[in-house]
């Protein structure tokens, strides 16, 4: 006998592995102090990004207050695992801070690079495993 499925709530994610899994639902983490400050909207993301280049700390903590609660969710949607989400998550900043002199915006979000680089990030940790 087939289970039904009840339709999601807006705290829950439906999202297909990386690589064509079958669709999981899973709830989405409640993270106290992560994301969700838009009082850092202020600074555009360029600037942050040339703050960062230049070192500045503070300019690294408000692109990640800006966009981490974005990624987390992001993440959450390619890998399986709530360790596997926080090394992803973290591995795409420090990516950012270490290439952020490099980093061409096409508009004035960092977002869209964050993304793609949160998804590579994710898929070379599915590629190691599967070695």
């Amino acid at each position: 006998m087939m289970q039904r499925i009840p339709p999601p709530s807006p705290d829950i994610v439906s999202a297909a592995s990386f690589f064509g899994n079958a669709v999981t639902r899973m709830p989405l983490p409640d993270i106290p102090g992560v994301g969700g400050d838009r009082s850092v909207d202020e600074t555009s993301d360029g600037e942050l990004l040339r703050q960062i280049a230049a070192g500045s700390q503070s300019g690294m903590r408000a692109l990640v207050e800006k966009h981490s609660r974005t990624l987390i969710r992001y993440a959450w949607a390619l890998v399986e695992s709530p360790s596997d989400v926080d090394d992803v998550v973290q591995d795409t900043f420090v990516t950012a801070w270490r290439g952020a002199d490099r980093i061409a915006l096409s508009g004035e979000s960092a977002l869209p690079w964050l993304l793609v680089t949160c998804r590579n990030h994710a898929a070379n940790l599915a590629r190691s495993r599967s070695r």
